[in-house]
């Protein structure tokens, strides 16, 4: 350290090792001339050890310096990765938290990386060479294994080989899939919504995906989910209101399942990493096996992100009520497997929107506290029709008045003529739903 001061071992070690050994560089002199442009760019700087990643390759001297040994063909690579305002390191430069936003990491570590990146013999820089080039007390390895893998991620230049990065003047699979990525249009990444929907919502709800209109919502008694393209409370409130030109009767029965806008470019963003199945398919890309097998492995992680992705995006469930409820379900449960239809009715069930039995209490203070009886067809109906009011299946209804009369809450039996005679009382009635009605006891 001693020896090299001010400069770091490695620097003065990749220059006279590594370039040196390109024909082109005149080891002495070549070393010198890039340390003097160095020391110039940082002479007003607080850096007190100057390493490889404090080398600014925006500096045009310097990287002239460099690009007249290795090809023009550089220029390219430095901007698009390195370099430019919007170069890839500096995007994720951008991406870091605010603890070391302000470092540069990303930008320092691909520096490392392009100084590394060309000689003689063997070329490309390993993580441990990397944290030792960047070496600052202030930053923990881990950070530095965190970025570079951001780094791997983004650049479009940057190549792994055989655990040593490297850049080349050919772009790597980044590149390969932003260009893709930027082929698909918005038709395509709408059927490939629609065939995930169809894919993890499952059957515990029947789903209608993307209705026209509210013609295409049936005006049944059992539940249903209406899934939108968009969250648009017009078009639930038309669906929810009417069947067609009439005014639909069930309307209790009736959930809405819709995305959260707030969350469209991000899904949109990883809709677009479909390209990777298509770069498997394309035979005229002649990919090497490397390569190869890191697309299978690509296309398999958005496989299983699929569900959880989905997910995050549709989030929102309206719930009938005399003004329209909003559920948000929040981020899925890690790895949850659940058809979505299945999550989201054991959710309405957990918030009592769903019930599997009707309280007696219930019935007794909301629906006869005022009268002598009433029609079980009559309540059934109420139930299914009016926004807000208790959701049970009919059989679960049948189940709950069966045994409410069981346990003596209530009889049952029908009207004869003006009178009303009650029938069962203590024991299961037999009911089909068909003019009966409910004495109050």
């Amino acid at each position: 350290m001693l020896k090299a001061y001010p400069f770091h071992p490695e620097t003065i070690d990749v220059l006279h090792r590594r370039w040196g050994s390109l024909p082109t560089f005149q080891r002495t002199r070549g070393v010198l001339r890039i340390l003097s442009l160095v020391v110039y760019r940082l002479k007003d700087s607080a850096v007190s050890l100057i390493r490889p990643c404090d080398f600014d390759l925006s500096f045009d001297e310097l990287a002239e310096e460099l690009i007249k040994h290795i090809g023009r063909e550089y220029e390219s690579v430095l901007r698009a990765d390195i370099t430019a305002k919007d170069s890839n390191a500096k995007k994720v430069d951008r991406t870091l938290g605010s603890t070391y936003q302000g470092l540069n990491l990303a930008t320092k570590l691909a520096t490392v990386i392009f100084l590394y990146s060309f000689s003689g013999g063997e070329r490309g820089v390993t993580l441990g060479e990397l944290k030792l080039a960047c070496a600052d007390v202030n930053v923990p390895s881990s950070v530095i294994t965190e970025v570079v893998e951001q780094l791997s991620n983004n650049l479009y230049y940057l190549w792994k080989e055989y655990g040593r990065f490297v850049f080349k003047s050919r772009p790597n699979l980044n590149k390969l899939l932003v260009s893709r990525m930027s082929e698909i249009e918005e038709p395509e990444l709408k059927d490939f919504t629609k065939s995930l929907l169809q894919k993890y919502l499952g059957s515990a709800l029947p789903a209608y995906i993307w209705p026209r209109s509210s013609r295409d919502v049936p005006d049944t008694e059992e539940f249903k989910l209406v899934v939108l393209p968009q969250n648009d409370r017009k078009l639930v409130e038309e669906i929810l209101n009417n069947y067609g030109e009439n005014p639909r009767v069930y309307k209790n029965k009736v959930f809405f399942l819709v995305p959260m806008e707030s969350e469209k470019f991000n899904f949109e963003s990883w809709l677009r990493r479909i390209a990777w199945e298509k770069i498997a398919k394309d035979k005229s890309l002649n990919l090497t096996e490397a390569q190869k097998k890191d697309v299978e492995r690509y296309l398999k992680e958005v496989k299983d992100d699929e569900r959880g992705e989905l997910r995050k995006y549709y989030r929102i469930v309206y719930i009938p009520a005399r003004e329209i409820k909003e559920i948000d379900l929040g981020l899925s449960i890690y790895k949850d497997k659940r058809p979505i239809t299945k999550e989201i009715f054991d959710r309405l069930k957990t918030e009592k929107e769903i019930v599997e039995k009707l309280s007696p209490i219930l019935i007794i203070e909301k629906y006869l506290s005022s009268r002598d009886y009433l029609e079980l067809e009559q309540l059934y109906k109420s139930m299914l029709s009016t926004p807000g009011e208790p959701r049970v299946t009919r059989e679960n209804f049948i189940k709950s008045i069966r045994e409410d009369v069981k346990y003596k809450h209530f009889g049952f039996g029908y009207v004869r003529g003006s009178d009303v005679e009650c029938v069962r009382f203590g024991e299961e009635p037999e009911i089909t739903l068909q003019e009966y009605r409910l004495k109050f006891r």
